[in-house]
This record gives structure tokens, C-alpha cells and sequence, in this order.
């Protein structure tokens, strides 16, 4: 859930190769995110890794946001192996 002008946390979490290895030292990585009129509103290639297969980016949503369900893509790249990971998040209308 999250408004208008709020700033919300994107995650991919345990993210592994097909070893179930994390990937620790992605050769590339990329977050889309995509409004619910199906713009891409961002697309960000420099995220936040802890290290352990865990990568996350603060977004802070436009003041004109569109309410309704919007989408978000984590493609991890490790050498020619690619883990992609989708999930939504809802805006509502501020009250």
C-alpha cells in the first residue's frame, strides 16, 4: 500500500543462481517500474545489494501518481544466467 509522494521500498530478496547459489556480484542489474496505465514511470540500474542474494530500491512515488495496482521488475544478471522477479503494489487516493 502506499500513497502519492510517499517514498516505498522495492525488494528482490533471495535471489540465487540455478545452484541456489545468492547471487552476491551481479553483472548487471535493472528495476522497471511501471504505473498502472502501463507507462514505465522509472527504470533504475544502479540498486542497492547487501551482499547476500538481497537487493532493494527506494522509490518515491510522483505527487500525480495514478491510483491503482502498478508493477515492478528485478532482472539480475550473472554472467549468462538472468532471474527476473515481478510483484505489484497498490496506490490509493490520500483521503
Amino acid at each position: 500500500m502506499a500513497y502519492p509522494g510517499e517514498t516505498i521500498r522495492l525488494s528482490a530478496l533471495g535471489v540465487t543462481d540455478l545452484n541456489l547459489n545468492p547471487i552476491t556480484s551481479p553483472t548487471a542489474e535493472q528495476l522497471v517500474i511501471v504505473d498502472n496505465n502501463g507507462n514505465i514511470v522509472s527504470t533504475q540500474t544502479s540498486l542497492v545489494n547487501d551482499g547476500s542474494g538481497n537487493f532493494h530500491y527506494d522509490f518515491t512515488l510522483p505527487s500525480t501518481a495514478p491510483y491503482g495496482t502498478w508493477k515492478f521488475r528485478f532482472t539480475i544478471t550473472n554472467g549468462s544466467y538472468v532471474k527476473v522477479m515481478e510483484s505489484t503494489f497498490t496506490v490509493f487516493q490520500l483521503s
